[in-house]
């Protein structure tokens, strides 16, 4: 009973030392499943605060790993039925995120959705295969 209580008291000294911790707060903006309009006010975030810039990189980061995703899948293992993206080299992870916040700007899309279906849709706008047109989309776009 005494190892149980002292690995408690440790699990919440760690948990309120973690929340000192300068950045600690943001595990409340960045949820591991967001919806696609959390995503896009992550990419619309202000570049002038600290947060506004992690919410920021977390969407750079958020929508260029899907392409990533998506990329390794069609070239490794060779899914079909993904939509088909080409993404001219040296393309930046600032250019997906543009890519996503303007499509995710556009009336009708639902941004109810998870984040990285409204991302594919939009990779596929932004970055469409010559001779093919994009597919589409849930919501009707």
């Amino acid at each position: 009973m005494r190892q149980l209580f002292i690995a408690a008291a440790l699990a919440c000294s760690f948990q309120l030392s973690a929340q000192d911790e300068p950045g600690a707060d943001l595990d409340a903006y960045f949820p591991q499943q967001i919806t696609a309009k959390e995503l896009k006010l992550a990419c619309a975030a202000s570049a002038l605060t600290s947060t506004g810039r992690e919410r920021r990189r977390y969407c750079s980061g958020f929508v260029s790993g899907v392409e990533e995703g998506l990329r390794v899948l069609q070239q490794q293992v060779g899914v079909a039925g993904l939509p088909g993206l080409c993404v001219p080299p040296q393309t930046s992870s600032r250019a997906f995120r543009d890519a996503y916040t303007s499509y995710a700007g556009r009336k009708g899309v639902d941004l109810g959705r998870p984040a990285a279906l409204v991302v594919l849709e939009a990779l596929g706008v932004a970055f469409p295969c010559p001779g093919t047109t994009p597919a589409p989309t849930a919501s009707g776009q």
